[in-house]
């Protein structure tokens, strides 16, 4: 054990108060000695500038109170104290500057729970930090924490919370240690927002369905949605999670979610690519309350074919049941290759409903599904490289929604083949038509130019002015040019929107234009590199049009990281 010489008992009964090696201060309170960390765990605050009173040390700073005897504080949000054990011999007062141990990954996963269930940013920053710092392995843990929270803690379904969390699970080995813990902090703090002073999900039971009536649940499980019935198409969902595969549960959600157009701006549908991601992630313990939590987000869900935009001037509506029907009907040919660029123009310029009928003739030619997907995921990037800056600000929402219902549509078939999500890309066509106004006028594509200092840090200076968007577009471009190997570029990117107040709608498009990027690596031709360059170019867009923000959110987080590594934080204020 480390003991440390601190003073003699004479010492501190003069000075009550004295300042030893490490950033321990030792304290003399109603006959009784003390060590403790100096920085308050909330903020870093030195606490040998506090008072004590009544056995309760009070920081001067934000007024948190801490039980000397204890450590546990009065004030949740601020953490409990650190202490050291003492010891008196001779009159002279020793401190085991060693902290005890134990098993650190419980204590810092019990600060993340702690965090989730009290929505205290800085207790979650630290659990995230002191998990990562002890093992990256621990993400797995970190994940689970946030699910089994997320889908239990709130019964309005699977939320923003948690979707975001999977997506930044997702792009972890993108991104470098200290921007991880800012991709997951950020997305448990979501989690916990989500769930605050909401009523917990209590989970139902499953039916006890006979045997030869089990393929029913599929059409239960539809009319349940179309009803509104969240309870119903709960326990069918329970039921089937026992019976069916992975790809048959999700065919079974699928075909409820594509029943309604466009629910909830796409989120729905994104949400549950996400939660079946989730199953994909996590333990089996964890899938029935995955699945529990989707039938409401399904039934509350506004429905497209509901709003006027979507009946008039152009009926699309009818335009898409009647070109399903003719899908259906047709003898579907072998496969052919797809002309990519065709069916791209097709989809951008089309006005009137003619890029449904585009779709399907490809289709209906035998193309591949997921190989379609790609392509209208790459047609809503491109509405967001054209994005006007002329436009309403909460328009950049609009285009992000098409791009991000149009990418969890690709990564949903790149899973199953599943012929309901037919319906889905028709649903992204038409919102893509619905968005042409936004390109109008178009904001003109950057193109690559010479750089004078292609350090990446320069590239980061950028997101410090006002929406750079076109000049950080251009930059990313043209470092992408001169750089096969662009980890770099994107680790930079992510620690400029996460260094922000990143919206849940930034961090979608992160996850989801560096997954298609990642898509057409897979191709060596001219139109893949164009494709890159327009995720790319769209993705520098988004976050720098969000950019700068007030920076508060990550603060914490920071705070968090340099707590454990025991800086001093309030002498560099």
């Amino acid at each position: 054990m480390s003991w440390q010489k601190a003073c003699s008992m004479e010492e501190l009964k003069k000075e009550r108060v004295k300042l030893i090696k490490g950033g321990i201060v030792v304290l003399l309170h109603e006959g009784h000695v003390y060590a403790i960390d100096n920085r308050c765990p909330h903020m870093g605050f030195p606490l040998h500038m506090g008072s004590l009173k009544n056995g309760i040390l009070t920081c001067q700073w934000h007024h948190a109170r801490f039980d000397l005897s204890s450590g546990g504080t009065l004030d949740p949000w601020a953490d409990d104290l650190i202490k050291y054990e003492t010891d008196i011999q001779d009159e002279q007062i020793y401190v085991n500057v060693a902290r005890a141990t134990g098993d650190r990954a419980t204590y810092h996963m019990n600060q993340l729970q702690k965090g989730l269930e009290q929505n205290l940013s800085l207790l979650i920053g630290k659990g995230v930090v002191g998990l990562l710092t002890i093992d990256t392995k621990h993400v797995r843990d970190i994940l689970h924490a946030g699910i089994r929270f997320g889908t239990t803690s709130n019964n309005a379904g699977f939320d923003r919370g948690v979707t975001t969390l999977v997506a930044m699970v997702n792009v972890l080995p993108k991104l470098h240690l200290r921007v991880q813990v800012q991709a997951l902090y950020q997305a448990l703090v979501m989690v916990a927002s989500d769930g605050a002073n909401r009523a917990p999900k209590r989970k139902l039971t499953p039916l006890t369905t006979r045997a030869d009536m089990e393929e029913r649940w599929v059409d239960w499980y539809t009319d349940c949605t179309n009803v509104r019935d969240a309870q119903g198409a709960e326990r069918i969902l329970l039921s089937a999670m026992h019976t069916y595969s992975k790809e048959a549960l999700a065919q079974l959600v699928m075909r409820a979610v594509t029943e309604h157009y466009y629910m909830n701006d796409g989120h729905v549908l994104d949400f549950t690519n996400k939660a079946f991601e989730a199953i994909e992630l996590c333990d089996d313990a964890y899938h029935s309350d995955i699945l529990a939590s989707l039938p409401m987000i399904v039934t509350t869900a506004e429905r497209s074919e509901e709003k006027s935009r979507w009946r008039a001037p152009v009926d699309y509506y009818t335009l898409v049941e009647k070109a399903l029907e003719d899908i259906q009907s047709a003898d579907v040919n072998p496969s052919s290759p797809l002309d990519d660029g065709a069916l791209l123009t097709a989809l951008l310029e089309s006005q009137d409903g003619s890029s449904i009928q585009a779709v399907k003739q490809v289709i209906m030619q035998g193309v591949p599904l997921v190989n379609i997907a790609r392509v209208i995921t790459l047609a809503a990037a491109t509405r967001i490289v054209h994005f006007s800056m002329q436009n309403d600000f909460d328009d950049w929402n609009t285009v992000l929604h098409t791009f991000s219902h149009a990418h969890a549509v690709h990564a949903s078939l790149q899973r199953s083949h599943d012929p309901s999500l037919i319906r889905a890309m028709m649903h992204t066509v038409v919102s893509l038509s619905l968005d042409s106004f936004l390109n109008i006028p178009a904001a003109k594509r950057p193109v690559a130019a010479e750089l004078d200092d292609d350090e990446l840090h320069h590239f980061l200076a950028l997101f410090d002015t006002q929406q750079p968007v076109e000049v950080a577009a251009q930059w990313a471009l043209s470092y992408s040019d001169k750089h096969a190997d662009t980890g770099p570029l994107f680790a930079t990117i992510g620690e400029a929107m996460l260094r922000e107040d990143a919206g849940f709608h930034t961090l979608q498009m992160y996850e989801a234009a560096t997954a298609e990027y990642d898509n057409w690596n897979s191709f060596d031709n001219d139109f893949a590199k164009r494709a890159k360059d327009t995720l790319l170019v769209a993705l520098v867009r988004y976050v720098a049009a969000h950019s700068p923000t007030p920076r508060e959110l990550p603060r914490f987080a920071d705070i968090a990281w340099r707590l454990h590594r025991g800086e001093k934080i309030f002498e560099d204020a």
